[in-house]
């Protein structure tokens, strides 16, 4: 069993928004935890709307990748600046934005 940690950052719509992601995730055979030590790979769940939680989105983000996580960047940040995300940070493994959640196994 595949295993994979989530990071939430915003406001209570990302709170909804990360359950439904962990849903998907569940269904689809994957065991959940939110200590991303845990795992490699780590859905970091963004935010756009609230400029600390963008800015901590961001520092997040980079934080995984120095540690050689493979991180996913879901969320509004992500449905706002995807190109702009994997041009600044190319070692993202993939950006699933706010209405394409039903992606995120892919």
């Amino acid at each position: 069993m595949k295993k994979v940690a989530l990071i939430s950052h915003g406001c209570a719509k990302n709170l909804v928004d990360s359950e439904l992601i962990l849903g998907i995730l569940s269904e689809n055979g994957y065991q959940i935890t939110l200590n991303e030590e845990e795992t490699d790979i780590v859905i970091v769940n963004t935010c756009s709307f609230i400029c600390d939680a963008e800015r901590e989105s961001i520092g997040t983000i980079i934080e995984l990748v120095e540690k050689g996580k493979k991180v996913i960047v879901a969320g509004c940040l992500a449905q706002k600046h995807p190109k702009e995300l994997k041009k600044e940070i190319p070692e993202i493994a993939a950006v699933v934005g706010a209405t394409d959640f039903h992606k995120i196994i892919d």
